[in-house]
């Protein structure tokens, strides 16, 4: 599955003529002009995930991945930057506000993409402190390295693209990859879902 962040429609038809969707034909949308589009795309089928999700500046998207292992939820999230808003605090709301994690009884649930925070910022501390979330970069030993900018001469140094994970779900390999057009490093991670395996890659 791929989890995509500031997605027009005109990114759409590109990605689509480029045959991504021959790859991933599955997919839930809400391009947008401008940085507030979000989309998930998928090799297997997508079915609700039935997962609330708050009104923000951005547009966030959700789905139930049939994945042959096991049906995995997935909120593909973009809170604003304090940057883009007149209210700082909201940018932390947006980070609260995010779908709690898996109960014992529901499939693994996973949090992706550019949360415009790194692990040292308060509110996705409070978010990952009792332990139901888990940060697939950090698991891995990867939670300091930098994914934005890449447009820059400087290296990135802002770790602030995550794979959040709740439930039977492990983060066992994690791989960052350089992307034409964008200022933000791709992440893929793979997952140990049950009895298989899910690739997820958030990016911007």
């Amino acid at each position: 599955m791929l989890g995509l962040q500031e997605v027009t429609p005109e990114a759409e038809r590109r990605l689509a003529a480029a045959g991504l969707r021959a790859e991933l034909p599955f997919a839930e949308s809400r391009a947008r002009n401008g940085a507030g589009g979000t989309a998930l795309v998928s090799r297997h089928p997508l079915a609700p995930s039935g997962l609330p999700l708050r009104p923000g500046v951005f547009a966030q998207v959700t789905g139930r991945v049939l994945a042959p292992s096991g049906p995995v939820d997935v909120v593909v999230a973009h809170p604003a930057a304090p940057v883009f808003r007149g209210d700082p605090a909201g940018w932390a709301r947006e980070i609260t506000d995010l779908p709690g994690p898996a109960s014992p009884t529901e499939p693994p649930r996973l949090v992706i993409g550019d949360l415009d925070a790194t692990l040292d910022h308060r509110p996705l501390r409070a978010l990952l402190a009792a332990g139901t979330w888990r940060d697939a970069r950090s698991a891995l030993g990867e939670g300091l390295r930098g994914t934005w900018p890449t447009d820059s001469p400087v290296p990135p140094f802002a770790a602030i693209d995550h794979v959040l994970v709740s439930g039977p779900a492990t983060p066992v390999a994690l791989a960052t990859r350089r992307l034409p057009a964008t200022d933000h490093a791709g992440v893929v991670v793979t997952l140990l879902v049950r009895d298989g395996r899910a690739g997820v890659t958030p990016g911007a």
